[in-house]
């Protein structure tokens, strides 16, 4: 990858269905017109090894055609019993510079991972926390996760004149992703013992996706304005087959004294032969056009609208199919109260249609929607090196699907919840206060609650599940004047965290983690050794439904060196 980007805010006019707080879109690297390329080796707690090789560079004298070639591979256990997991991703890129004004690139990526005992569960949790040691797995080492993707990319970019360009790219992705692995299901808190099925699944999966975007910059009525228009496809077949031999079938482990070893699926039997496969196809169509104002050096003005068309059909075991089409619009205010004080509002509808899926048979549903309001103010200090941003917002979303709290039905039913509302604030700072000290801060309270439970009838106004209503985190790396030494240190702080409906363990406790990191840079060669959790502390990652809690990570080293050329 060639950089990642958090955008913050409804994005869903330009990206289709997104979440209405942002999204995190990682820039894949592109082939180079100068030669140069790096080779990265780590290792870490839990035998992990690795590393990466990428070179990138002109084919060609007069650098019409470019090249770009990566591997890396990763190998490690895990803090959790019977964990083992194994990486290989290949990928390359050929660009043909055109013209001076058109370029086009063509990308392929192969992934190859195997992972043993990686179908992880929480644990167990009452009052006084887990019941287990955090190692515990209800899987066993013979449990498989695999998946092996190719995706095909390929990206047009042209500049008609300085005012008018376009961008335009093509995906294709298929990958088969087979499983086999032990699902725990009832939990004895008398005896610790927990029941287990078998599961064995594979999912077949095949997307492509294209997008068309044009871009104008002009003046209009002594306003300048950017204005893009686009279309966006996207499709979808899944295919899954699966076979579950039932808890009753299955050795169960204990949770306070776990003997391994016991069960597999060479015990059962686990054949797909004959199995019929639940196989759904969803597309998308979307159609925007967004445009950019200035008036004068004060006023900044956006403005979008979409059209979304969607459909899902089941076709195998039974017959289903699901479409609309809505449209969602968002738009945007800034005031320039001085040249480094800036004032904005922001209002937005976003769309996140809910598919037919790989194994919920009681769909369909209809589509999210989400409904945001946001204001805030935003400072840059120290000759724009450091910025601060301080926002409120309120989002509001309709049709959460949460599983099926009701007892007799299938594990993967799920429910919608009418409607849940975000409220809350958000303090951000980040910047290079000087030349060798930079650092990030940031604060949230976030107040999400049910405000109509739909289905769930008795949750209307509890707090929504695994949202902490306080979190934030420091990071800052200070790099000694004239030696090639760096340091680092943080923390992220989560509040206290409510539990899934019909849930009998226990909220998730607040916690916080402490990271710490020394740079050292030895010629060509820079190392860096990070060190996570710091203080060892035991805490609750995440809440898991009705399935007990996930284990944060235990104290963790990781020594990486990068040599670039």
């Amino acid at each position: 990858m060639q950089q990642v980007e958090v955008i913050k805010g409804p994005v869903g006019l330009l990206y289709g269905d997104n979440e209405p707080g942002g999204m995190i879109n990682i820039v894949t690297a592109k082939p180079r017109a100068e030669a140069g390329g790096s080779l990265t080796a780590r290792t870490g707690s839990w035998g992990l090894i690795g590393g990466e090789a990428s070179v990138t560079g002109p084919l060609d004298a007069k650098k019409r055609f470019l090249y770009l070639a990566n591997l890396s591979y990763n190998e490690r256990d895990g803090f959790r019993d019977n964990f083992h997991s194994e990486a290989l991703n290949l990928s390359g890129a050929l660009t043909w510079v055109i013209s001076p004004a058109t370029r086009l690139t063509g990308e392929i990526e192969y992934i190859d991972s195997k992972a043993r005992g990686a179908r992880l569960r929480g644990i167990p949790f009452t009052e006084n926390g887990f019941v287990s040691s955090v190692d515990f797995n209800a899987a066993e080492a013979t449990d498989l996760q695999d998946l092996e993707t190719t995706v095909f990319n390929l990206q047009l970019d042209h500049v008609f004149s300085g005012n008018l360009r376009l961008n335009s790219y093509y995906r294709y992705f298929e990958s088969e992703a087979p499983q086999a692995y032990h699902e725990p299901n009832t939990y004895n808190e008398t005896t610790g013992i927990w029941a287990r099925e078998f599961r064995h699944q594979l999912r077949n999966m095949y997307e492509e996706s294209a997008a068309v975007n044009l871009i104008a910059d002009f003046d209009f009525l002594r306003s300048q304005h950017k204005l893009l228009t686009g279309v966006e496809y996207y499709r979808a077949q899944r295919v899954f087959r699966t076979r579950t031999i039932n808890q009753s079938l299955v050795v169960p482990i204990n949770v306070r004294n776990p003997i391994y070893g016991l069960s597999s699926g060479s015990m059962y039997d686990i054949s797909l032969a004959g199995i019929t496969p639940n196989d759904t196809e969803k597309s998308r169509v979307g159609y925007y056009l967004q445009d950019q104002v200035s008036v004068g050096e004060r006023w900044h003005v956006l403005a979008g609208l979409r059209y979304e068309y969607f459909e899902d059909v089941r076709t195998r075991p039974s017959v289903d199919q699901f479409d609309d089409a809505v449209f969602t619009y968002r738009g945007g205010l800034v005031y320039m109260i001085q040249p480094d004080i800036a004032a904005y509002v922001s209002y937005a509808m976003g769309l996140k249609p809910q598919t037919l899926g790989d194994e919920d048979r009681n769909g369909p549903f209809p589509p999210q929607e989400s409904y945001s309001w946001e204001t805030g103010l935003k400072f840059e200090f120290l000759d724009k090196r450091l910025g601060l941003t301080t926002s409120i917002y309120d989002i509001r979303k309709t049709n959460l699907l949460e599983r099926d709290p009701r007892p007799g039905v299938p594990s993967t039913w799920l429910l919608p919840v009418g409607e849940v509302t975000s409220r809350g604030f958000e303090v951000d700072l980040t910047g290079q206060i000087t030349p060798h000290w930079n650092a990030t801060a940031n604060y949230a309270y976030n107040d999400a609650k049910v405000t109509d439970a739909g289905a769930f009838g008795t949750a209307i106004g509890s707090r929504f599940p695994n949202a902490p209503r306080h979190k934030g985190g420091v990071w800052t790396r200070y790099n000694l004047p004239q030696t090639k030494l760096g340091f680092g240190a943080g923390l992220s702080h989560v509040g206290t965290r409510p539990n899934f409906a019909g849930a009998t363990n226990f909220p998730g406790p607040a916690y916080t983690i402490y990271t710490a990191a020394l740079y050292y840079r030895y010629g060509p060669v820079q190392f860096s050794l990070k060190c996570e959790n710091v203080f060892d502390e035991v805490y609750s990652k995440s809440v898991f439904s009705t399935d007990g809690h996930f284990p944060g990570t235990p104290r963790a080293f990781m020594l990486t060196a990068i040599y670039r050329f």
